[in-house]
């Protein structure tokens, strides 16, 4: 697995972003609730998070953070081996 750091320039060079911009964030509780209230908070105009990690197409947290972020959300499928 690639460590946060790693996603995070594949991430940053792939999406051609000032890496200058760009934060990693940790808080604890209800994970869709704490990206969008931490996006609300800070006024970012773009999420990036995985789709879901346990196979399936979309996970719970990604599909609620989309459907309710007042911001850009770009979704990023993990190489499932």
């Amino acid at each position: 697995h690639l460590s946060i750091r790693r996603q995070r320039q594949m991430c940053i060079r792939d999406m051609n972003i000032d890496r200058r911009k760009v934060q990693i964030i940790i808080r604890g509780g209800k994970a869709h609730q704490e990206i969008l209230d931490t996006a609300n908070h800070h006024k970012v105009d773009h999420i990036v998070m995985g789709s879901g990690s346990n196979g399936n197409i979309l996970g719970s947290t990604a599909e609620r953070v989309a459907r309710e972020a007042q911001c850009t959300v770009t979704l990023v499928r993990a190489n499932i081996s």
